[in-house]
């Protein structure tokens, strides 16, 4: 690049993005924190800060915060396994890809849904973490029931 040459938009965020995760990773590595994959995409996605006048539709999760994500990363270490690698989410027991109301009808009574959501760990995470979480969200889904929290 050169030195009053401005570049933006997919073609710069991809080396932003590499670079931010380069740093992040380095500063976990540098602290002997645990991290998977998952937990960075978290961390990246709950800290990114959206520009003011700006819509997620727009902007995706919005412009990346490496100091904040690594403090999330940080206090949420004991919280989030390193082993979590995904959610799987089913809806209604059918392998839809979420809930669509379309129509004016679909909204003018109430229904209800029913969404199972189950963590997925690496093989070797063991079968006592497993039930570990598993009953985590027994208590959560009693205490939360209307709530959606993204941890």
């Amino acid at each position: 690049l050169k030195a009053s040459q401005l570049m933006n938009g997919t073609s710069m965020s991809s080396p932003n993005v590499t670079g931010t995760v380069a740093c992040l990773l380095s500063a976990l590595k540098a602290q002997s924190i645990s991290w998977s994959p998952y937990l960075i995409r978290l961390a990246l996605e709950n800290t990114a800060r959206l520009p003011k006048d700006q819509n997620r539709f727009t902007v995706g999760s919005g412009l990346l915060q490496v100091d904040d994500a690594y403090n999330f990363i940080h206090d949420h270490q004991s919280l989030i396994s390193p082993l979590l690698t995904h959610f799987k989410i089913k809806i209604n027991d059918v392998n839809a890809r979420g809930i669509y109301l379309r129509e004016r009808y679909q909204t003018c009574y109430m229904d209800t849904y029913v969404i199972a959501v189950q963590p997925e760990f690496k093989p070797e995470s063991g079968t006592s973490l497993l039930f570990i979480y598993s009953l985590l969200s027994e208590m959560r889904r009693k205490y939360y029931f209307h709530q959606v929290f993204y941890i």
